[in-house]
C-alpha cells in the first residue's frame, strides 16, 4: 500500500504546474485530484482487488490514512489552498475525505473518468459552498448578527 501511495504521489507530482492566479483554486483541487486517479489508473485491478478485500476492515482504513491525508497536503498546495492552520486542516480533511468516498466511484468508472469527474467536481462545488459558509460565519460581526435577534425581541 505504501508503494502504491507513493507512486500516486509522484504521478500528481510530476503533473503539478505552478498555481496559476487565474484559475480558480477548485478547478486546480479538480485537475490535482484527477491526476491522483489517472496515476493510479495502471493499478486499478490491484487497487479493485485491496479495496475488496479490505472492505469493513478499519485497520486497512487506519493503513492507508497517513498516505491520503500526505495526497491531500499535495493536492491541497498544488491548487494553492491553504495547507496550515485551522483552514489548512479542514482543506487537508476535506480533501482527504473527498479521495476516498471517490476511491469507490473511480473503481467503477470506465477509462474515460467521467462518473469520477462528475462526482469530484459535485463534492468540490459543496466543499467550497461550506467553507464560504463558514468563512463568512467566523468573518461576520457578532454585533450585526446580534441586531436582527434584538429586533425580533422588540417587536415581541
Amino acid at each position: 500500500m505504501a508503494l502504491i501511495a507513493k507512486r500516486v504521489d509522484i504521478g500528481l507530482i510530476e503533473r503539478a504546474q505552478e498555481p496559476d492566479a487565474d484559475i480558480p483554486p477548485r478547478d486546480r483541487a479538480f485537475d490535482a485530484i484527477l491526476s491522483c486517479f489517472e496515476a493510479m489508473g495502471p493499478l486499478k485491478s490491484t487497487i479493485q482487488i485491496i479495496h475488496d478485500e479490505s472492505k469493513g476492515d478499519p485497520g486497512a482504513f487506519l493503513d492507508v490514512l497517513p498516505a491520503t491525508m500526505r495526497s491531500a497536503q499535495w493536492i491541497a498546495d498544488i491548487a494553492g489552498l491553504p495547507t496550515s492552520g485551522w483552514q489548512g486542516f479542514i482543506t487537508t480533511r476535506g480533501i482527504g475525505i473527498l479521495l476516498a468516498e471517490t476511491l469507490g466511484v473511480w473503481l467503477q468508472d470506465g477509462d474515460d473518468l467521467a462518473k469520477t469527474m462528475a462526482h469530484v467536481d459535485r463534492r468540490l462545488r459543496t466543499i467550497e459552498e461550506w467553507a464560504d459558509a463558514l468563512q463568512r460565519r467566523l468573518t461576520a460581526d457578532p454585533e450585526s448578527e446580534a441586531e436582527p435577534e434584538k429586533t425580533k425581541a422588540a417587536a415581541d
